[in-house]
C-alpha cells in the first residue's frame, strides 16, 4: 500500500525494500548494508515517481519537474530512468519498481511509504562518504528478484570467514620462509597450464586512487592503453578491455578470474593524479603458481604518461617471456600524441561516446576537436571522432545533411590511417565509415587489417560479422560474431545485437528474439536492436509485441521514418532492405 502523506521531496521515503534520501543522494536497502549513490537528476526522477506513485508520468511532467526551465532531449530522461532502474536492480521487461507505459511515459507500482526517520549513521553521514560499498550492485537478470534476509546474512558470514582465513593463511606465510620451487606443492590448476604455447593475459581495471572519483576515466584510460599495447603483439592472447571491466569494483579472486577469463597472467594496477604529478602501481601475476612475477610504482610529472606505459608493457613482455619482432616493437611504442592535455581530451571523448545519448555526442564532439586543436596530428582522434560522425548521422544527432557527415567522416578516417598504420582502432574506424558508405569490399579490407594488427581484437571480429550480415552472409556473420564473443565474452550490446541480427536475415525469427532481448537488457536506449526485435515479432505473428517495440523506438527517437532508414541502414541487396522495411512498417514505423 501506498501512503502519500507528507510527501515531502526533502524527507526520506520508503520505496519497495530501498530506503531513499532525497538530501543525500542515496539509496539504501531497508534490510542489509548495500547502499547506491545516486546524480541529482535521478533521484529527481525518482522523488517524481514516488509523489505520483501507481500513477502514469508523463515526459513533460519530468521535464517540468525535474529539469524545470531548461530544455531537455528525450535522451535525457530516458537515460535517468535506465539509471535508476540499474540502481534498483529493476527489469523493464518484467518491472518491480518502474513500468514503461507505451506513449504515455512511466509508473511506479512498487509501493512508497513516506516520513521515513534519517539515519544519519547509514545514509549521508561522514563514514557513509568514506566506505565503498564491498561489491556492486548486479543487473538483476544475474540475481534473484526476492532477496531473503537471510541468504544475505549467510553470505556476509561466509565473506568474513574467508577474508578471516585469508588473513590467517597470509599471516603464516610472512611467518615461514619460502620453499625453493622443487619443493612446492604443485600450483592450483586453471584452465591454462605452464606450457601454454601462446601466453595469455588480462589487463584488469586499474583503481582510481585520486581524491576525485570523477577521475575514473583516466585510469581507464591508462588500462585500455596498456591493453592495446599488448593486443598488437601476436605471441600474446589479450582478453577484450570489456571482459576486463567485468571485474571492476568487485572482490572475485585472481584464481576465479583466470579460470573465468581463461588467462593464466594478470596485470592489476592503480592510478593516482594530483595536481601535475601521478604515481602509477603496477603487478604481474601467473596465476598458475600465484607468484608476483614483477611489480613496480612509478612517480612521474603527468606529462610522462606515454614513457610509464612503454615501460609498462615492456616490463610484462619480458617478464612473459615475449620476443617482438621489429615490426612489432615499432607498433607498441608507437604513440598517436605525445601531447599530454590533448590526451586528457581524448579520454574524456572516450567516456562520454559510451553513452550513446545526443547530449554526450555534443560532449564527444567537442572534447574531441578540442584534442585536435592542441594536436593536429592525433591520428586516434581522428579515427574515433569519424565513427562519432557516422552515428551521429545515423541518428540524427548532427546539423550537417546526410551526404556532408558522409564526406566529412571518410575525410577523418582517411586523414587518420595516413597518420598511423599501427593501431588497430584506426583501421576499425576507416572499415566503420566505409560501411555506411556501402563500400563493402573496401570496409572488409580495412576490418581486416584490424585483425592483422592484433590478432584477438574482438571487436575487429564483430565488425566482420556486423559487414557480412548487411550483405546478406548470415551463416559468416554468425561464425565472426561467435569468435568475438569468444574473445570477449562479458562483452557490450553490440555483440547479442549483431548476433540477432543474423539470425532475423537468416530467417529464424524465433532464435533471433533472446539475443535481441540480451541487447536490450545491456542497453535499454538502442535503437537498432529494438527493431529488429519489432521486426522479427511481426514475422512470427506477434503484432502486440511488435507494435510495443515499435512505440519504444518512437516515443525515443520520434524523427525515425522508413525513409530515413532507407538512407541509413547500409544493405548491400535492396530487395532485403525493402523487406526490413515492410516488417517495420507493419509493426508502426511511419513512412
Amino acid at each position: 500500500m501506498t501512503d502519500t502523506t507528507n510527501n515531502d521531496p526533502h524527507s526520506p521515503f520508503l520505496v519497495g525494500d530501498w530506503i531513499a534520501d532525497p538530501e543525500t543522494g542515496r539509496l539504501q536497502l531497508q534490510r542489509g548494508d548495500e547502499e547506491v549513490k545516486l546524480e541529482p537528476k535521478v533521484m529527481g526522477v525518482l522523488v517524481c515517481f514516488a509523489q505520483h506513485a501507481g500513477k502514469v508520468v508523463s515526459r513533460e511532467t519530468l521535464e517540468d519537474t525535474v529539469w524545470a526551465g531548461t530544455i531537455v532531449g528525450y535522451d535525457a530522461i530516458a537515460g535517468s530512468v535506465i539509471k535508476l532502474r540499474k540502481a534498483l536492480g529493476d527489469d523493464s521487461r518484467n518491472p518491480l519498481y518502474i513500468e514503461t507505459v507505451s506513449k504515455k511515459g512511466y509508473r511506479l507500482i512498487a509501493p512508497v511509504s513516506w516520513g521515513v526517520q534519517r539515519d544519519l549513521d547509514t545514509i549521508g553521514g561522514e563514514e557513509a562518504e568514506e566506505v565503498e560499498p564491498a561489491e556492486p550492485r548486479l543487473p538483476s537478470s544475474l540475481r534473484g528478484r526476492n532477496r531473503s534476509v537471510s541468504n544475505q546474512l549467510i553470505s556476509a558470514i561466509i565473506g568474513l570467514v574467508v577474508i578471516f582465513a585469508g588473513y590467517q593463511i597470509l599471516d603464516m606465510k610472512k611467518q615461514s620462509p619460502p620453499q625453493p620451487a622443487s619443493e612446492q606443492g604443485e600450483p592450483t590448476p586453471t584452465n591454462n597450464t605452464v606450457s601454454d604455447p601462446v601466453p595469455s593475459i588480462v589487463v584488469l581495471p586499474f583503481k582510481n586512487l585520486s581524491d576525485d572519483p570523477q577521475q575514473d576515466y583516466f585510469s581507464d584510460g591508462i588500462t585500455d592503453d596498456v591493453t592495446t599495447d599488448l593486443s598488437k603483439v601476436g605471441a600474446l592472447r589479450v582478453v577484450a578491455r570489456q571482459s576486463a571491466y567485468h571485474y571492476k569494483n568487485t572482490t572475485a579472486s585472481l584464481e576465479d578470474i583466470a579460470n573465468d577469463l581463461n588467462v593464466r597472467y594478470i596485470v592489476e594496477g592503480s592510478v593516482q593524479k594530483a595536481n601535475e604529478k601521478i604515481r602509477i602501481n603496477v603487478q604481474l601475476i601467473d596465476a598458475n603458481s600465484g607468484h608476483h612475477l614483477w611489480a613496480e610504482r612509478f612517480d612521474r610529472d603527468l606529462v610522462d604518461v606515454f614513457a610509464i606505459q612503454d615501460e609498462i608493457a615492456q616490463h610484462i613482455l619480458d617478464a612473459t617471456f615475449v620476443t617482438l619482432s621489429e615490426q612489432e616493437t615499432a607498433r607498441v611504442k608507437f604513440h598517436t600524441t605525445t601531447n599530454f592535455e590533448a590526451y586528457d581530451l581524448f579520454l574524456h571523448g572516450q567516456e562520454y561516446s559510451k553513452n550513446r545519448t545526443k547530449e554526450d555526442y555534443d560532449l564527444t564532439m567537442d572534447a574531441y576537436r578540442r584534442a585536435l586543436e592542441l594536436d593536429p596530428n592525433y591520428a586516434r582522434v581522428y579515427g574515433a571522432m569519424a565513427v562519432e560522425l557516422t552515428r551521429g548521422y545515423r541518428n540524427q544527432w548532427t546539423k550537417l545533411s546526410f551526404e556532408e557527415a558522409r564526406e566529412h567522416a571518410m575525410k577523418l578516417a582517411k586523414k587518420a590511417v595516413a597518420l598511423d598504420q599501427s593501431t588497430p582502432q584506426i583501421y576499425w574506424a576507416l572499415g566503420f565509415v566505409h560501411l555506411f558508405r556501402k563500400e563493402f569490399a573496401e570496409a572488409e579490407a580495412a576490418t581486416q587489417q584490424t585483425i592483422t594488427l592484433s590478432p584477438n581484437y574482438a571487436d575487429g571480429y564483430g565488425l566482420l560479422a556486423f559487414i557480412a550480415n548487411w550483405r546478406g552472409k548470415a551463416e559468416e556473420a554468425e561464425r565472426y560474431i561467435s569468435k568475438a564473443i569468444e574473445l570477449n565474452p562479458y562483452h557490450t550490446f553490440d555483440y547479442p545485437w549483431n548476433l540477432g541480427l543474423s539470425y532475423y536475415l537468416a530467417g529464424r525469427y524465433s532464435e533471433a528474439i533472446d539475443p535481441l532481448l540480451d541487447a536490450l537488457n545491456r542497453n535499454e536506449t538502442a535503437a537498432y536492436p529494438r527493431m529488429f526485435l519489432a521486426a522479427s515479432y511481426v514475422r512470427l505473428r506477434q503484432m502486440d509485441d511488435a507494435e510495443w517495440e515499435m512505440g519504444q523506438v518512437i516515443m525515443q527517437r520520434p524523427d525515425t521514418t522508413a525513409s530515413h532508414l532507407a538512407l541509413t541502414l547500409p544493405f548491400e541487396h535492396e530487395a532485403q532492405l525493402n523487406a526490413v522495411l515492410d516488417d517495420l512498417k507493419k509493426a508502426g514505423l511511419p513512412e
